[in-house]
């Protein structure tokens, strides 16, 4: 039967970099603690006060190849788990919530 890690997570506002170096060390720990996937909360790189994110969304989404996917997709690879992490995603210049019933990063088939 898989393990499934799901991650509590208390965002920094609007700040994705500093969310992505505080879930990195929890993919580690989840690969450690045997788990298959480690499951994030909706929008856990910028956090979901829309009141304050809403207004900024456009300029926080980001592209499937940016900086959190790529930084999400190595630490999946290293731990051996399955990411699922819905963030915000920047799709023609607009932005969009990344569907969260697929991980968006894999363990190396290694």
């Amino acid at each position: 039967m898989p393990k499934i890690t799901l991650a509590q997570f208390e965002s920094k506002l609007c700040d994705p970099p500093a969310n992505v170096v505080k879930a990195i060390p929890m993919i580690r720990q989840a690969g450690l603690d045997g788990s298959d996937m480690i499951m994030f909360p909706e929008m856990f790189t910028t956090g979901y006060e829309l009141s304050i994110v809403g207004p900024r969304i456009t300029e926080l989404a980001e592209p499937v190849n940016g900086p959190t996917i790529t930084a999400l997709r190595e630490a999946a690879k290293q731990a051996g788990v399955y990411v699922v992490a819905p963030i915000a995603r920047s799709i023609s210049g607009a932005a969009t919530a990344l569907p969260c019933s697929k991980p968006t990063s894999e363990p190396s088939a290694s």
